[in-house]
C-alpha cells in the first residue's frame, strides 16, 4: 500500500475577528494609551444605547481612531475615506451586528479624535 500524506498549506495569518488587516500591534499599542478617554468622551455623546449598541460602538470608536493611523495619507474624514472604512467595517463582519450607517458617527469620533 502507497499512501501518500498530504500536506497541508499553513492557514494564512488574518487579523484577530472584527479587527481590519491594516490593524497592526502598534496601533493595538497605540489605542490601548488613549481608549478610556476616548470611550469616555464618545459615552458622554450617547445616551440609551442597549449593550449590544454600546460594544458595537466602542469597537466602532477604535476602528476610526485605527483608521486614522492607517489611512494617514488622508488629512481629513471624507466620502473616499468612508468608503474605505465602509467597506472594511463590512469585510471584518461587523455588518452584521450593526451597519455602517449606524456606527459612523462612532468611527467618524474616532478618526477625528487622533487629529486632536
Amino acid at each position: 500500500m502507497n499512501a501518500t500524506v498530504a500536506r497541508e498549506e499553513p492557514a494564512p495569518v488574518r487579523p484577530p475577528p472584527h479587527k481590519p488587516k491594516w490593524w497592526t500591534d502598534s496601533l493595538e499599542t497605540s489605542w490601548n494609551n488613549v481608549k478610556a478617554e476616548v470611550i469616555r468622551d464618545w459615552d458622554k455623546l450617547v445616551v440609551g444605547e442597549t449593550e449590544l449598541e454600546h460594544r458595537v460602538d466602542h469597537e466602532a470608536v477604535a476602528f476610526g481612531f485605527g483608521a486614522r493611523y492607517a489611512f494617514h495619507d488622508f488629512k481629513v474624514w471624507g466620502a473616499e475615506v468612508e468608503e474605505l472604512l465602509k467597506a472594511d467595517w463590512k469585510e471584518t463582519g461587523h455588518d452584521a451586528q450593526r451597519a455602517w450607517d449606524e456606527i459612523r458617527a462612532a468611527a467618524r469620533h474616532g478618526w477625528e479624535r487622533v487629529a486632536g
